[in-house]
């Protein structure tokens, strides 16, 4: 059962630079392009905890990072997750549909 939603909310990923060694002389790879989605955020109600689960509409990019699921034992921390990892905020959430 879904217990918080955010429909349509724009997520951009951009501008990872390369971490890690390289040999001498080595070119240094550019950064990740700049990419924005549109994501589907819901916290569903299950056995024994809640799923925060984020989910790209567009079905390109239906993979880490732009859609994801994280199980938490409490509401509370479903929500402390969202706000961390998206910026949704108590007041973002909508009405969950019947």
């Amino acid at each position: 059962m879904i217990v918080r939603q955010r429909k349509g909310l724009v997520v951009e990923h951009s501008g990872d630079q390369h971490r890690g060694w390289l040999p001498r002389g080595a070119s240094v790879p550019k950064p990740t392009e700049r990419v924005i989605v549109v994501c589907d955020v819901t916290i569903l109600r299950m056995a024994g905890g809640f799923l925060l689960n984020c989910c790209s509409r567009d079905p390109q990019y239906r993979k880490p990072p732009y859609s994801w699921d994280n199980w938490h034992e409490r509401l509370e921390d479903a929500e402390s997750d969202a706000n961390s990892s998206l910026g949704i905020g108590p007041d973002d959430w909508e009405l969950a549909e019947s």
